[in-house]
């Protein structure tokens, strides 16, 4: 049984070409996930600048394409292709495939995430002690000069005296 792709916003043929496209660069690359501006994707799936927005869109409404927006304009953004999908149908065991490997993608983002945040939560941890020990800031015109109370003898580094 096939779920046929249902476009609301472009015409089947260009959901195809953007469809071909990704499918090539996840072969070409072994990786589902792929960095690319809008000219890169209308340049190489043959669609016109002004409808790949409206296409992606579509893909992503469908479940065949999940877009990270990474930064402004002309900053490319991430899509990560969802499925091994042919040109006009989605086919049920494929679409279940396409969910348990959205899941899996989205775990790993999250695993990654934590790790970051953990990170992050040493760093400002790192921050806090510092700025507590601050005793004062002194401003010469050119510099600021910043004047720290010492640590206690084995924190920070600082070896106790024999």
């Amino acid at each position: 049984m096939a779920r046929p792709i249902v476009p609301k916003h472009v015409s089947a043929r260009t959901i195809r070409k953007l469809i071909r496209f990704f499918q090539d660069r996840v072969k070409a690359t072994g990786d589902p996930e792929l960095r690319a501006t809008y000219k890169e994707i209308a340049e190489g799936s043959g669609v016109s600048y002004a409808i790949v927005k409206r296409g992606l869109a579509d893909l992503q409404e469908q479940g065949l394409l999940e877009i990270r927006e990474v930064g402004g304009r002309r900053t490319p953004n991430v899509y990560t292709f969802l499925g091994n999908l042919n040109a006009e149908a989605v086919p049920e065991s494929e679409a279940a495939d396409g969910q348990v490997r959205r899941t899996e993608i989205l775990e790993r983002r999250l695993a990654e995430e934590q790790a970051r945040v953990a990170q992050l939560e040493k760093e400002l941890a790192g921050f806090k002690d510092f700025s507590q020990r601050i005793h004062s800031v002194i401003d010469s015109g050119r510099h600021y000069v910043v004047i720290v109370r010492k640590g206690r003898r084995g924190e920070l580094g600082i070896n106790p005296a024999r």
